[in-house]
Parts: C-alpha cells; sequence; structure tokens
C-alpha cells in the first residue's frame, strides 16, 4: 500500500505550521524542565534535612570562630560530631560541606586569616574571564552586603553606633527591621506603597516587608510604564521578591530578600541603572539595557542569573552560576562566578573607565575581606575568623 500518493510534497504554510509547532512544543518543554527543577530547590530548601544541614555547619562554623582552632584533631572531632566534612579548599580557605542527599549538598567556606583589599583591584579591575582571574571564595554578594551595611548606617545616622558581624541576608533584615522599629531611621511600608503609586518611587529609608509587583499602569492610565526609583545615597530594603514588567527601568540601590524577576513583552525593553543584591536567583527577559558609564549597574545575586538574548550596556555580575548564552549580548564591566559561567568570554569587554572613587554611591564597600595568598606581606595579614553563609550547592 502507498502512503504517499503524490510527489507533489507538503505545502509552505504546512511546513512553517510544523515548525512554530516543533518550536513551540521545545520551548514548552524547556518551560517545564526548568519550573520542576525550581519546585525540586524549593522542596529541599523546605525539608527538614536542608534546615539540619544549615544548622549543623552553621554551629560547627560558629565553634570554630569561636574557639579559634583550627588544629586537624579539633577539625576532626567536629566532623565526627555533626557529621559533616571539612577539608582544605586552598592553602588558606576550608570547605565545610554537610551532605543533604546523594545530589545536594550544603556548603560553606572558612578562613583564619583574612588581608583587606580593594574591592576594584579584586573585582572590578577584571572581566572575569582572564585565564588568571581566581574568585576569592570569600568574595560573595552576602560579604559585600554586610561590609556595606555598617558604613551605609554609620553615615547615614550619624547618632547611631552601627553594628557589625552580620553573616547572611536574614541577619541584614531582621537589623534593619528593628531600626525601622526603633523609629528616626526607616520607615515600615508594605507592598501596596509602591504597588500603588504612578511612578513608585522610594523617597526616604525604607523597609517594605512582602513581595513587591510593579505592574504596568491600567489601560485607562495608557498602560503607563511603571520603574522604580530609589533616590541617590538610600537603599530600598525588600523583605521578600521583586517583579518587575515590560518596559520598566530599575533605577537605584535595592537589596532583595529573595528572587528578582524582569518580565518582557513582544519587543519591550528593560533596565537597570542602579545595584541589586538579591539573596536568591535573578531571571530577567530579553532586551535588557544595563547602566552607563557613568553609572554602571551592578547585579550581586547569591543564586543563579539567568539573563535573555539582547543585553547591552555597563554592567557588573557576580553570583553562584550565570547563564547569558542566547545571544547578542555586549557587557562592558564583568561577570564573577563560584559556579559554572555560561557566557562567550567575548561578550564581555573591560570597563576601561570605571571611576573607584564612586564605589559608596554604588552602594559597594571601597575594601572587602579575603583569604591572602603567597604574594601578600605579612604584616598585611590578620588574624579573623571569616566564613561564608552555607547555600545550597
Amino acid at each position: 500500500m502507498k502512503l504517499i500518493k503524490s510527489k507533489s510534497g507538503m505545502g509552505l504554510p504546512m511546513v512553517l505550521g510544523i515548525t512554530v509547532f516543533v518550536i513551540g512544543l521545545a520551548a514548552t518543554l524547556m518551560s517545564y524542565i526548568i519550573f520542576q527543577s525550581r519546585l525540586v530547590e524549593i522542596k529541599i530548601n523546605q525539608s527538614e534535612d536542608y534546615q539540619n544541614a544549615v544548622s549543623d555547619v552553621r554551629t560547627a562554623l560558629n565553634i570554630i570562630s569561636r574557639e579559634q582552632n583550627l588544629s586537624p584533631e579539633f577539625l576532626a572531632s567536629l566532623e565526627n560530631y555533626f557529621n559533616i566534612s571539612i577539608e582544605n579548599y586552598n592553602e588558606n580557605v576550608l570547605m565545610i560541606t554537610s551532605m543533604i542527599n546523594q545530589n545536594d549538598q550544603i556548603i560553606s567556606y572558612m578562613t583564619g586569616t583574612v588581608q583587606e583589599a580593594s574591592t576594584f583591584d579584586t573585582l572590578f579591575k577584571h572581566t572575569g574571564s582572564e585565564d588568571n582571574f581566581v574568585l576569592s571564595p570569600l568574595v560573595t554578594p552576602t560579604n559585600l552586603l554586610t561590609t556595606f551595611v555598617p558604613e551605609f548606617i554609620d553615615n547615614s545616622f550619624h547618632w547611631i553606633e552601627p553594628e557589625s558581624g552580620f553573616t547572611s541576608f536574614d541577619e541584614i533584615m531582621d537589623y534593619i527591621l528593628e531600626l525601622t522599629i526603633q523609629g528616626s531611621t526607616f520607615q515600615y511600608k508594605t507592598p501596596h506603597d509602591l504597588e500603588s503609586q504612578w511612578q513608585p518611587n522610594a523617597w526616604w529609608y525604607w523597609y517594605v516587608d512582602g513581595d513587591v509587583e510593579i505592574l504596568p499602569g491600567s489601560r485607562r492610565e495608557n498602560n503607563l510604564v511603571k520603574n522604580l526609583r530609589v533616590q541617590d545615597d538610600q537603599i530600598l530594603f525588600i523583605n521578600g521578591n521583586l517583579t518587575m514588567h515590560e518596559n520598566s527601568t530599575i533605577y537605584g540601590n535595592v537589596v532583595v530578600n529573595g528572587n528578582l524577576t524582569i518580565v518582557g513583552k513582544g519587543n519591550s525593553e528593560q533596565g537597570i541603572e542602579g545595584t541589586l543584591y538579591v539573596n536568591g536567583d535573578v531571571n530577567i527577559a530579553k532586551n535588557l539595557r544595563l547602566g552607563t558609564e557613568e553609572r554602571p549597574s551592578f547585579v550581586f545575586a547569591e543564586g543563579s542569573i539567568n539573563l535573555g538574548n539582547n543585553v547591552n550596556g555597563y554592567g557588573y555580575f557576580l553570583s553562584h552560576t550565570f547563564d547569558g548564552k542566547q545571544g547578542n549580548i555586549q557587557i562592558i564591566g564583568g561577570v564573577y562566578t563560584s559556579g559554572s559561567k555560561n557566557i562567550p568570554p567575548q561578550d564581555i569587554e573591560p570597563n576601561e573607565m570605571f571611576n573607584e572613587t564612586f564605589l559608596y554611591d554604588y552602594a559597594i564597600p571601597s575594601q572587602i575581606s579575603i583569604d591572602p595568598d603567597d604574594q601578600t606581606p605579612p604584616g598585611e595579614v590578620t588574624t579573623t575568623f571569616k566564613f561564608t553563609y552555607p547555600k545550597l550547592r
């Protein structure tokens, strides 16, 4: 039996229809896979095993810091008691690990000696793609934030003696909330206080409690584009997720104790002209416009950063993993990761005009503690126990 009775073949409309169907099916499957992987991660983060693993690692870190003891015998006793692994990451840094299951683990890094280094020389002097560039495991979004916040509090509220020694986003948010409750510093706001504005503007020192989603204006407002603006010399603290929509731009410095999502629509163009600290993942739609030569953008995320295609401008990214393989990406700045980095090196150009005197305005500390190397003069090495917050890796 002949299955094909005509040799004329399929017409162009049918070919196009099949092509569109296949592309749509592939996109749907990819979205489903990503969605499922995020569900798995959320499930792990909410599990008792995860909480126990974080607790074990944090307790071990605190004991080592308190005792200031790095002897093999002492570390072995902690390994046995907490059922964790403590091994050398490099000559000066320990890696502390607690397994949740066969595939997932909690990891933290610790050192007993540090040197104070220029943040510019450590990070922003590089694109992150150089063969000789090595990211110190102590340089994380959390450590940048916890270093900067005491300086920010001291400069903004001279009547307050700022606290220090923070080790996590949650501790920073708890501290800002405490200052808010005490009065005369930050103002307590709900998400509605931002979302309901005609043009959302954090015009003072704001602590926003909850998830924030800035939606476009209504049809009555001619589908008004709503940006998010934070005034100069201030930081907006959001204790939750932040979601922006098509054609919006974030201006200023924002701390997000959750995930950041920037949604696009059609050929819409989104923008970032500020510094974003994110205690989670960052997912940004295509057509992203980064900062300018005068005001580069900085996106620091403890999780992953995922960019769509068509990204350009002056920007710096620091995260555990980075995915910018979609194409048409030209970043003048740098990309630094502690895990995988998926972006062609030629897509990142050095910013020869970077002005480190503006780091405070960018909500970034000018100095950061890192582990010393063999070239560090002994006089610049301090006996200080510093560690990173335990993270799922």
